[in-house]
């Protein structure tokens, strides 16, 4: 019996030391909490407007609404790609 009151003794002590040292890692929690609720309401629907508002044109070198190259589609029900075949074959003869 002794031997159970001395190991929930020292289970006792290391669980209090435990929480003395941890407590103040967790002082701080809800004004950092706060502050990081508040950094995302401030960048909410950044990454949407972004997206909505982005124009080719501006933000990438060398864009066109209809580039050279719309001749190789022929759609999701094409045929072949002889076209694209026999370009590169004269590009590189």
């Amino acid at each position: 019996m002794k031997t159970v009151i001395s190991v929930l003794t020292a289970h006792f002590f290391v669980l209090s030391a435990f929480i003395w040292l941890a407590s103040p890692a967790c002082a701080d929690r809800g004004s950092d909490y706060k502050a990081g609720s508040d950094f995302a309401k401030q960048v909410q629907g950044n990454g949407l407007n972004s997206l909505k508002n982005f124009s080719g044109e501006q933000n990438l070198p060398g864009y066109t609404d209809s580039p050279d190259q719309t001749k190789y589609y022929g759609g999701v029900t094409a045929s072949g790609d002889s076209s694209l075949k026999s370009d590169s074959a004269l590009e590189f003869s």
